[in-house]
């Protein structure tokens, strides 16, 4: 399939303000970095890498809509044991560039693998995945466990419990196009960096309106259906992991999933987080960036 020059923008004019806003952001990283672009059979994919050379990798997967970028008040203490690799996935708003998109586990997968072997991090790898990223993550985990040292989990999207209706509902805001929808839902979803006010806000504030601009700059795409894995793919993975989840989650109750996991796949190692929901690596970064480097630093 042919796609225009400025694919995968609207336009032209799309591409240029949506790639001014991630270099705008992009100054902001608070560590040197390199960047590549890796090809692979779904496209060009971006990776933004700081951290010593030499060091265990550990590649960072972003949720929906965002970005490496999403990990810059993380990034500084990871960095500190590891060489991080914060990528753009290549069905996401970012620098990658996508020829095909992603439908099936198995294809995210493939994805994810090519992209560890065209960073020749043909060794296993730490992963850490938010969100949609933490679906991804689980997803390698499960069919790929000989490509990891340990997993990460943090509010992964579905693989534990479903996605809550509110969620659900609230998300089809997000398509009418005007950024006080946008605003309000991402209010909502990170109400508790909202809270904190300051630092706090202020990336609330950014996400959203960043969001927004994702929305105006590429055209709509359709997702893949992420899934709630059964009892027996649960306690079949084998690779150390940690599941995190804020005290306070929206996509689904956290003690729940906290407590079908200790059921079912008691081998996975669980984490609430307080005073946070979905927003936990930013509302509490600090703690976060501390259960990380302790469980990775294991093995």
């Amino acid at each position: 399939m042919a796609f225009p020059a400025h694919h995968p923008f609207r336009s032209p004019a799309a591409r240029d303000r949506f790639l001014a806003l991630c270099e705008e952001r992009a100054r902001r990283w608070p560590v040197p970095f390199d960047e590549h672009f890796v090809e692979t059979s779904f496209g060009k994919t971006f990776a933004r890498t700081s951290g010593p050379e030499g060091a265990p990798p550990l590649v960072l997967l972003p949720g929906a809509t965002a970005s490496s970028l999403m990990w810059a008040p993380n990034v500084r203490a990871l960095c500190e044991a590891f060489r991080v690799f914060a990528i753009d996935p290549i069905y996401e708003w970012g620098k990658s560039v996508f020829t095909k998109l992603p439908r099936a586990p198995a294809e995210f997968c493939a994805w994810l693998v090519e992209l560890l072997d065209g960073l020749g991090l043909r060794a296993p790898v730490h992963l850490a995945g938010m969100s949609y990223g933490g679906w991804v993550a689980a997803e390698l985990a499960l069919r790929r466990p000989e490509r990891l040292r340990s997993v990460i989990l943090l509010a992964p999207g579905n693989v534990v419990l479903p996605l809550s209706w509110s969620v659900i509902a609230r998300l089809f805001t997000m398509l009418i196009p005007h950024p006080r929808f946008v605003r309000s839902y991402m209010n909502w979803m990170f109400a508790d960096a909202v809270q904190q006010g300051g630092e706090g806000q202020r990336f609330v504030d950014e996400f959203a309106h960043d969001a927004f601009v994702g929305r105006q700059c590429h055209p709509l795409r359709a997702g893949a259906k992420l899934r709630v894995f059964d009892d027996a793919e649960l306690a079949s993975i084998s690779v150390p992991l940690l599941f995190v989840v804020g005290a306070n989650e929206k996509i689904y109750p956290a003690a729940e999933a906290v407590a079908r996991l200790r059921r079912v796949a008691p081998q996975i190692h669980t984490e609430i987080v307080d005073h946070a929901g979905h927003d936990l690596t930013f509302a509490q970064p600090k703690r976060v960036n501390d259960m990380i480097l302790a469980f990775a630093r294991r093995f």
